[in-house]
């Protein structure tokens, strides 16, 4: 348990914004890439710009990370924040427009435009000409259709499991056909369907190879993966945005936020991205770096594995009994070190969105908790384990904090510290019944999609969110009439009633609003989180002379 009392922990929220609808025939004509090397502004992100120079060619980007990649060449297990390895390598049809948190809108990467008519059943785009994979193979509706393929029979995603058929319209041209409406297919899209080489992987051996072998249409091709140690990418010059500024980037896994500070004051490194905080609010004050605070991108909490009947979670009055025992406010006073940027938080929704209800949640109130344990029949406590992710050493903090809570309603808790891997397959996959998990749910602009990931009402084997938190028949129905909506009405209307019932029956103890970090060297010019965590233009990054 080390470093404890350090800095950082949880936060929550689904995002504001409904999810608009796109009529009948609907045409969205796609942006290229930003041009500008400033970073975009918005609401979302607390910035200090770097002084504006005019771009350089040169220089390897050195990024620290806390964590391995799980997943380096496979798209159909990518998932969570390990896909950050991925931006500069593999690409995505669209990505967030700069301003999709007022627009809710996007821009073309791998495709220029798309429709959706059918009532949202089906989606046709038009792809960017003349890009070539790092092998050389071209880009073209058959590799989007192979790759589409591919997430159909890994199974792991329900979205392509809905998949009635795909069509190839001509060289430049794919259709994706669905048997039910898919409102959230662009948001899922712009955030997670990355595209691969057929060739190199079907070359080299499949699946097994490709996890940690990308071949890509990035602006920078794989060089080597050492986990634990580094991964390390070097410049594509034929990238079809034109060649890239830097000549390689490099990430440095650094698990240890101590060691990773006093490597950016060595000049070591360049980029610290999801930096604990402590070290972020300190280097920001210095000379010669700045720090970028994103907001809305990762609520943290804690989950009960309430999914089957027999756990001692599955009774809602405990779960509600856990929410009354925690004392939100203390512990983020005792580890958020007084900066604005972090928010208590009581629900899912956070002030603006269309579900968030003023004033709603379930405070701390020990004497309500322990009657709730009582009409329960538990009176007497029970023993539990609480889950937390070895390298994130704010969600130790907080499970400290939280057993000492929970004791006091008698509850004994242990706390159990899992690797990054372990973490990722009880996140997707679910953690042993009638225990506390600890994680970070990344979230989105959009926050139909947010509802529709976090609360699905998964088929066993299809990986969600959180995966083993309660489901109930209520949330179930309204989930369903979530995916089926087909209008801005309908869908608004459907959110706002899911979101609620998740609230009302105690899905998850959400903490609070707690940014993502990253400190740059004062002579980085990057727009990495300037307004989304899901977005890097690593072709447009570059460094001045230092």
């Amino acid at each position: 348990m080390k470093r404890f009392m350090t800095a950082l922990v949880i936060a929550i929220m689904l995002i504001s914004i409904i999810l608009g609808s796109c009529g009948e025939s609907a045409t969205t004509t796609a942006t290229t890439p930003p041009t500008t090397t400033t970073p975009p502004t918005t609401t979302t992100a607390a910035t200090t710009t770097p002084p504006t120079a005019e771009p350089r060619y040169g220089g390897t980007l050195r990024i620290i990370t806390p964590m391995d990649p799980t997943v380096l060449g496979y798209p159909p297990q990518s998932a969570g924040r390990a896909t950050y390895f991925q931006y500069c390598v593999l690409e995505r049809l669209a990505i967030y427009a700069p301003d999709v948190w007022e627009s809710q809108d996007y821009q073309g990467i791998l495709a220029t435009s798309w429709e959706d008519t059918n009532d949202m059943k089906t989606w046709t785009f038009h792809l960017r000409e003349g890009v070539k994979f790092h092998d050389g193979t071209p880009w073209n509706a058959e590799a989007a259709k192979w790759n589409a393929d591919l997430f159909i029979a890994a199974g792991t995603s329900a979205t392509f499991n809905d998949v009635e058929s795909i069509d190839v319209l001509d060289e430049y041209t794919i259709q994706y056909n669905f048997n039910n409406p898919k409102g959230t297919f662009m948001v899922e899209i712009a955030t997670g369907i990355y595209y691969i080489s057929p060739t190199a992987y079907e070359a080299n051996g499949g699946k097994d190879w490709a996890m940690q072998h990308p071949v890509g249409t990035g602006p920078f091709k794989f060089v080597e993966a050492v986990l634990g140690s580094h991964v390390k990418f070097e410049r594509f010059d034929d990238y079809w945005a034109g060649k890239p500024y830097l000549e390689a980037v490099e990430y440095l896994i650094i698990p240890d936020a101590t060691v990773s500070k006093a490597m950016m004051e060595a000049g070591e490194a360049d980029v610290y991205v999801y930096s604990e905080f402590k070290e972020t609010l300190e280097m920001d004050a210095m000379d010669g770096f700045y720090a970028r605070y994103c907001k809305h991108h990762t609520p943290e909490g804690i989950w009960p594995s309430a999914k089957d009947e027999t756990s001692v979670f599955y009774d809602k009055k405990v779960r509600e009994a856990i929410e009354y025992a925690i004392d939100r406010e203390a512990i983020v006073a005792a580890i958020s070190l007084g900066s604005p940027e972090v928010e208590v938080m009581y629900q899912a929704p956070i002030p603006g969105d269309p579900a968030y209800r003023e004033g709603w949640g379930r405070k701390y109130d020990v004497a309500t908790a322990r009657q709730l344990l009582a009409d329960a029949g538990l009176e007497a406590g029970f023993e539990t384990t609480i889950y937390v992710r070895s390298i994130t050493g704010r969600w130790g903090d907080m499970a400290v904090m939280v057993q000492s809570m929970l004791a006091e309603v008698n509850i004994t808790a242990s706390i159990e510290f899992i690797s990054p891997g372990q973490y990722m397959t009880f996140l997707l996959n679910g953690w042993p019944e009638g225990t506390l998990f600890i994680s970070g749910i990344p979230n989105e602009p959009i926050s139909t999609f947010v509802a529709i990931r976090d609360y699905r009402c998964s088929a066993p084997g299809i990986p969600k969110w959180n995966y083993s938190t309660v489901t109930t028949p209520e949330m179930c129905a309204l989930h369903a009439a979530l995916e089926a909506s087909t209008t801005q009405e309908t869908i608004r209307a459907a959110y706002i009633a899911l979101s609620h019932q998740a609230m009302d029956d105690a899905v998850g103890i959400y903490m609070m609003d707690w940014p993502d970090t990253a400190v740059f060297a004062d002579y980085v010019h990057s727009d990495w989180i300037s307004y989304s965590t899901k977005v890097w233009n690593a072709n447009l990054c570059w460094m001045e002379e230092h």
